[in-house]
Order: C-alpha cells, then sequence, then structure tokens
C-alpha cells in the first residue's frame, strides 16, 4: 500500500468549535489535520504571526479560503496606507487670538482671522472647523502638495496660547527643531508693523508679544516660522498699546486688511509648497 503523504490536508475529520471553523494548516509541521482554533476578534491566527512561513502560509490560506485569509491582507493593506500617511510631513499652522464674541474683529484676533480666510479660501482643501477637547482648541485639517497640514485656533486666552500649540505639536508629532523649524508657523498681530503689511520670520523673539512669548515658553525654543500681520493704524495718536490692540478694526481697516489677507494667504502656500525658510518681506 502507497505511503500517504505527510502534508495532505484532511478536510473530514473536524472538530467543531463554535460558529466558526478556521482552516489554518501549521505548514511547518508535519502534522496531516488543520488546527483549529476559535476566532479572536482584531487577531490573525498564529501561523499569520510568523514572518518566516508568510509566503508558504498566504498561498495555502487563499487556496483554502482561509477566514483569517482576507483579515491579513485588510490589515497589510491598512499598514500600507497607515505608512504613507507616517511618511507624510505634517506642518501645523497656529492662528492666535482671543476666543469669544466680544474678541471677533479686534486687532489683537488677526491671527484667527488670517487662518479662517485661508480655510475659505482653500475650503475644497480643509474640513470644517471642530473644537478638539483634548486640545483645547478648533481644529481644520487638509492636505496641500502632499503635506497634511493642521489649522488650529487655541481656545485658551492669547497669553496661554503656548499649551495649547504645545499639546498639538505633542500630539501631531510634529519636529520644530533643526532644519523642521517650518512644521510650525505661527500666525499673529504685529504691533510693530503697520496696517496692511505682514512679514514671515524664523527663530526670531516675541518682540514684546505675550502670545507668541507663552509660545516659545511651553516650546523651549524659538526655533519656529511666524507670520506676521501688521495692525498698528495709530498714526500719532497716544493710545496704549494693550488698549489699542484689544479694540476692533474700524471698517477701512477692515477693507485694508481683506488685501493683506490676499496676499498673505497666497504668500503662506507658497510658504508651504517650497519650505523655504528664508524670511519674506511684503509692504
Amino acid at each position: 500500500m502507497p505511503k500517504k503523504n505527510k502534508r495532505f490536508i484532511n478536510f473530514k475529520d473536524t472538530v467543531d468549535l463554535g460558529d466558526e471553523k478556521r482552516f489554518c494548516p501549521p505548514h511547518h509541521l508535519p502534522h496531516r489535520l488543520p488546527i483549529l482554533h476559535k476566532p479572536v476578534e482584531d487577531e490573525p491566527c498564529h501561523t499569520h504571526r510568523s514572518i518566516m512561513h508568510r509566503m508558504h502560509h498566504n498561498f495555502f490560506c487563499k487556496f483554502l479560503k482561509c477566514p483569517n485569509y482576507k483579515y491579513m491582507m485588510e490589515q497589510t493593506k491598512k499598514v500600507t496606507n497607515s505608512n504613507d500617511h507616517k511618511n507624510m510631513k505634517t506642518i501645523l499652522i497656529a492662528g492666535l487670538g482671543n476666543p469669544g464674541k466680544e474678541y471677533e474683529k479686534t486687532r489683537h484676533n488677526a491671527g484667527f482671522m488670517l487662518v479662517d480666510y485661508f480655510r475659505d479660501a482653500n475650503r475644497e482643501i480643509f474640513s470644517s472647523w471642530e473644537f478638539s477637547k483634548k486640545l483645547n482648541g478648533d481644529i481644520s485639517t487638509g492636505k496641500m502638495n502632499g503635506k497634511k497640514i493642521i489649522l488650529l485656533k487655541p481656545q485658551t486666552f492669547m497669553n496661554l496660547s503656548g499649551k495649547v500649540v504645545s499639546a498639538a505639536i505633542k500630539y501631531y508629532k510634529i519636529p520644530i527643531r533643526g532644519e523642521t523649524s517650518n512644521g510650525l508657523i505661527v500666525v499673529h498681530d504685529e504691533i510693530d508693523l503697520p496696517l496692511g503689511s505682514f512679514r514671515f520670520s524664523v527663530g526670531s523673539s516675541a518682540a514684546g508679544h505675550k502670545g507668541v512669548q507663552n509660545i516659545i515658553d511651553a516650546l523651549g525654543t524659538k526655533n519656529f516660522t511666524r507670520l506676521r500681520i501688521g495692525i498698528d493704524n495709530r498714526g500719532q495718536q497716544p493710545i496704549e498699546t494693550e488698549k489699542y490692540v484689544l479694540g476692533k478694526f474700524e471698517d477701512e481697516e477692515l477693507a485694508s486688511l481683506e488685501k493683506t489677507f490676499y496676499d498673505s494667504a497666497n504668500e503662506l502656500a507658497i510658504e508651504l509648497k517650497d519650505q523655504s525658510e528664508k524670511p519674506k518681506t511684503a509692504t
């Protein structure tokens, strides 16, 4: 009588382990019968975990229509997509301001206003604003030029912006040191620039801006990009800076800001595209 092949799998002899049977033959073992095991939710069978036998096992599982084969293929696809996502550079754009209706359209909220303008101008790319309880800020996400862009509006007061920005940096795992300083772009009002102007700068000091200083203190570095929106339109009027920045824009000033936002938003899009760390200036 001819000797039977030890690798032949006999499906007549099976053991009922419940509602589902799983045929996952241990191909590295000379057993005649397959090992059946109860399904484990969101976990492949033990033989799928073996890298050494993966190719061999994939072939047999596909041939035998192993229930875990489809799961394994789906997981492989998820891992591939996840790796693509991980390889995508993430840039955080934080617009600074004070939350609440009483602060809407105030000069100190120019950062909020610019990121709102930037998102609205690219609404086909960015998601709607959503409040993140974890970060304590409004978030909108999108993709531009192969990069993931996170728009952030901290919902703390201006002088506590660092806590939210720092939490977002950690949450999205954005490097901010060395050559990757442009992983963070902070947009804020600038009293030292005249209304109608804006300037990009990298690694500069806070120059008295308490919101920016709080971010520098929280991150332990000033190595990030800033988009500074000029708001000074006092002329010769002796108005205290703190009172002035908390005042609302006049209608004529808002009309001037419209062009500033248009130009600065375009420059911001270019900044996101070429990732140049050279400061840009426009007046």
